[in-house]
């Protein structure tokens, strides 16, 4: 375990970035190497997920976090933040699915990773499913070797009641 990461500096990291989104946003990256398996303790890596599902959730509503381009002109302070926060956030959703590909993470943490992808894939575009980021963290999920009864029941039992949820998970297992 790296020392610059310990569990007691991501519980820091996180309670400032929950306490205080927009001030805070620097604790993104800082976060991020978090959700490498193995790095932190499964408590420590599971509480860095949240905050971070919090913040991009938070990041979709103030920021207009999307894949869109910004409307702001490039090399201005918004253009530039937008920037940030699209590389911040692709960084995040791709360690999440290589989190959940982990054999060697938690199936808590599994799940937890889980939880955050499906609500970036709610949040992301209101009245929209983001299907292609769901598909191929469901389809790489489905090849993995980490594939879980706990991961498959969490699925079930919170997402597959919905009728967009079961359509697309269809399709990524047709893949």
């Amino acid at each position: 375990m790296p020392s610059s990461l310990s569990a007691a500096a991501v519980s820091a990291l996180s309670t400032e970035l929950r306490s205080d989104v927009d001030k805070k946003a620097n604790n993104v990256a800082k976060l991020l190497p978090a959700l490498a398996p193995g790095v932190v303790p499964e408590a420590a890596q599971r509480e860095a997920i949240r905050a971070l599902k919090l913040y991009f959730l938070h990041a979709f509503d103030t920021h207009g976090l999307s894949k869109a381009a910004s409307s702001a002109k490039s090399g201005e302070a918004a253009a530039i933040f937008q920037a940030w926060l699209l590389r911040q956030y692709a960084a995040c959703t791709g360690r999440l699915t290589t989190l959940m590909q982990s054999p060697k993470a938690a199936a808590a943490v599994q799940v937890e990773a889980l939880v955050a992808v499906m609500e970036f894939v709610r949040g992301e575009a209101v009245g929209e499913f983001q299907n292609s980021m769901f598909t191929n963290m469901l389809a790489a999920m489905l090849k993995s070797s980490a594939f879980s009864s706990v991961f498959l029941g969490a699925l079930s039992n919170k997402y597959l009641k919905f009728a967009d949820v079961r359509f697309y998970s269809l399709r990524a297992v047709q893949r």
